[in-house]
């Protein structure tokens, strides 16, 4: 059975690693704003920092309903 090691790497290749939340979410709203796209900052269990990402649409009527 071949190790899944070389699909966890590239889940966080190519992404930008913030240290917090707080500067991930910063990042978000100004990257979300200029491009008008809904954006959220998640932890990210490989590299254990933060990445920002478009959510699937179940967190998004989740996150607008509140």
């Amino acid at each position: 059975m071949a190790s899944k090691r070389h699909l966890r790497r590239k889940q966080c290749q190519g992404k930008v690693r913030y240290v917090s939340q707080d500067e991930a979410k910063r990042m978000s709203m100004l990257v979300g704003g200029r491009h008008r796209s809904f954006l959220l900052p998640y932890h990210c269990e490989f590299c254990n920092g933060y990445h920002y990402g478009h959510p699937n649409n179940k967190v998004k009527r989740i996150v607008t309903a509140e």
